[in-house]
């Protein structure tokens, strides 16, 4: 199979749940004027069609004539059951090509011209494995958990912490494990652990590593 060449500039960024690495790859993306992809989204979109209008998932035709990106940016996705039941499609082959399609022609065309930044959980290995830049996202689980469990209950969904990190330590787990493109640090990818950062000094380590590398002109920083 013929490797996938980006024809625009790519910064892939992957890394576990709640780890930050949306939100540091659309500061990124923002200091850059760079166009920003969350590749999560577009599987929690997936589960959303699927419990909203039961759209047959093995019907990718008709998933292509429902999917729509301004659509998804209107919706609130980072419900617990629409989380819950992206991390099960996700290891559909169907929906992984489906999707890696979409993601793919995003970051040959995205809509700045400039280049992109596309955050998920294999886009430096499978989706974009020449970017010019990736950057691996981690944090420890007892962080993340904390995380969750304040955005949940600013959400008004007030779920037991212990069971949140029970969910978070079982998703990692699915997404190590899974058959089809399972989440692995790729050997050029540039580790950032967010632990003890606030999301300001994440996009200045970020920058710092992305600009230490020469493999970008990076115009605005």
């Amino acid at each position: 199979m013929k490797l996938f060449k980006n024809v625009k500039p790519v910064i892939a960024i992957d890394g576990t749940s709640v780890s930050g690495k949306g939100t540091l790859a659309k500061n990124i993306a923002k200091q850059l004027n760079y166009d920003h992809l969350d590749t999560g989204s577009l599987y929690r979109y997936v589960a959303y069609l699927m419990l909203i209008d039961n759209v047959d998932l093995k019907n990718t035709i008709s998933l292509r004539k429902k999917f729509n990106f301004d659509h998804i940016k209107k919706l609130d996705l980072r419900s617990e059951s629409i989380t819950k039941l992206s991390s099960v499609i996700a290891k559909k082959k169907e929906i992984r090509v489906f999707l890696i399609d979409i993601q793919r022609n995003f970051a040959n065309n995205p809509p700045s011209g400039l280049g992109s930044v596309i955050d998920g959980r294999d886009i430096g290995t499978v989706v974009v494995p020449l970017a010019e830049i990736k950057l691996f996202v981690d944090a420890n689980i007892v962080v993340r958990a904390k995380r969750r469990h304040i955005d949940l209950k600013t959400k008004g969904e007030n779920l037991d912490y212990n069971l949140i990190l029970k969910q978070i330590s079982e998703r990692d787990k699915r997404d190590k494990n899974r058959a089809i493109s399972p989440l692995i640090k790729h050997k050029e990818a540039l580790p950032i652990d967010t632990s003890k950062l606030t999301k300001e000094d994440s996009v200045k380590l970020a920058l710092d590593l992305i600009k230490k590398t020469g493999k970008l002109k990076l115009i605005n920083y």
